[in-house]
């Protein structure tokens, strides 16, 4: 096979003198490649480099390369695949190659990952299976990496931030240089940054990219903390739409919620500390136009934090008229620890929240469900399509006015204690639930129509 990128001319003209295969003999010979596994970047990169050997390769071979092969290609997370660097430079190479073939074979790719201290060197990141033999310090894989993002947009960047502070200067100065050419690449949709946990000095470089990324964010993931400046770089980014938080400072999470006022969908997961220091400033930052809350946190065993953290939400799902989906609770010690949601949360909802689709009832005590609805007043969640109640302590009145109020319902889990009432039976069958597995009850699809029926038959 010829070398990919030696006198591109000549491989691309076929050479009389070679006997020619039939299409379907390629085709064959080629589906030895083995393209099953994202994890097998080899086979990928074998079959790209023959489709580049001449036309009548290109033909059989180019064809079998889809988008999504590359696209889901594990190589660029570099704590998968010790051959990171060698795959770095491959694909770059392939990728020029493509393009100066006109082959273009993918315009993205789904995930990039970029650990700073591993492009700078860092012994920090080694550890028994790793050594700095195989870390992407040498100039070649960092214009390799460049050379991807020039010709590729990821859907996802993912960047593990060092700790600059203590740095020399010959490695603050290889940071710079690194980050610098690292910005052209930063205007991308979906960001996660892997972040210290403890608090940081300011990081004038790192937020600069920030700001980069500031016109084209819509979402973002934090792991830990970020530095004041990148915080307030963060808050800027006002087009974000999803985001998610995950062992994060409470003062600073606020600070950033408080520019992410279009933000739809929000996730925190919060495993230590007191729930309501991670929540308390959710009602005044989060904006008006969420449609999924998603909270998990330490357990509450104290009843006065828990109708903190309650009322925290209640005023959050109360002038929150698109809520889609809201989740709250622990994920330890259930049957033992308050639950985030009310009897008054749930009120809140069944009078502002029409747009509910998912209703998640969790574990935990404080939440009955009863009352929710007077004698008179019939549940107004049309569009509401599953039911989960996780919580023993719901009572079944509240499960069978929803199965006979709800229209658009087509998937119901009940805990034991409310499966076995016979009222809740009763509705279950009257509307056509079957049942699927354990707990588990579900309606056949019903026509696309059955919503607007039912926004309409509440509306009379």
């Amino acid at each position: 096979m010829p070398k990919i990128g030696t006198d591109l001319q000549t491989i691309l003209e076929p050479n009389p003198s070679c006997p020619r295969l039939p299409p379907e003999i390629l085709y064959h010979i080629f589906s030895y490649f083995d393209l099953s596994s994202p994890e097998n970047t080899d086979g990928v990169f074998d079959l790209m480099a023959a489709s580049m050997v001449c036309r009548e390769w290109c033909e059989v071979a180019r064809p079998m390369i889809t988008d999504e092969h590359i696209e889901e290609s594990q190589f660029m997370d570099e704590e998968i695949d010790d051959k990171f660097p060698e795959n770095l430079q491959r694909f770059a190479s392939l990728l020029s190659t493509s393009k100066i073939l006109g082959m273009n074979y993918c315009t993205k790719v789904n995930i990039v990952i970029i650990a700073i201290n591993e492009f700078l060197g860092s012994p920090q990141c080694v550890d028994d299976a790793r050594t700095l033999t195989n870390l992407p310090t040498k100039p070649e894989d960092h214009d390799a990496l460049f050379t991807i993002l020039a010709l590729t947009t990821p859907t996802q960047l993912i960047v593990q931030i060092d700790k600059p502070a203590g740095y020399a200067p010959d490695r603050l100065h290889a940071r710079e240089q690194f980050l610098s050419r690292l910005a052209p690449h930063f205007g991308v949709h979906a960001l996660t940054l892997h972040l210290p946990r403890d608090e940081q000095p300011p990081d004038p470089q790192f937020a600069s990219l920030v700001h980069v990324a500031r016109a084209s964010l819509s979402k973002v993931t934090l792991l830990g903390r970020p530095d004041p400046m990148t915080r307030d770089a963060l808050s800027l980014c006002v087009d974000v739409r999803t985001a998610s938080i995950f062992n994060g400072h409470a003062p600073t999470t606020d600070s950033i919620l408080k520019g992410w006022r279009a933000l739809r969908s929000i996730n925190l997961l919060w495993p230590a500390g007191r729930v309501v220091e991670t929540v308390s400033g959710m009602g005044d930052t989060l904006g008006d136009a969420l449609e999924d809350i998603y909270v998990i946190g330490s357990p509450i065993m104290e009843e006065a934090e828990a109708a903190e953290v309650a009322g925290v939400l209640e005023a959050v799902v109360s002038r929150c008229a698109r809520l889609e989906r809201l989740y709250a609770g622990a994920s330890e010690f259930p049957t033992m620890s308050f639950n985030y949601i009310n009897d008054g949360v749930l009120r809140a909802m069944a009078r502002n929240c029409k747009e509910i689709r998912l209703l998640d009832l969790a574990p935990g005590l404080g939440l009955t469900a009863a009352g929710i609805w007077d004698d008179e007043t019939a549940p107004q969640w049309p569009k509401l399509r599953c039911l989960n109640v996780w919580n023993e302590q719901v009572v079944p009145e509240f499960v069978e006015r929803v199965v006979l109020g709800c229209g658009a319902l087509e998937e119901v889990y009940m805990v034991t204690e409310v499966s076995e009432d016979p009222g809740v039976m009763r509705a279950i069958e009257q509307r056509g639930f079957e049942w699927v597995c354990d707990r588990l009850w579900r309606r056949p699809a019903s026509d696309s129509s059955v919503v607007e029926r039912e926004e309409a038959r509440i509306a009379t």
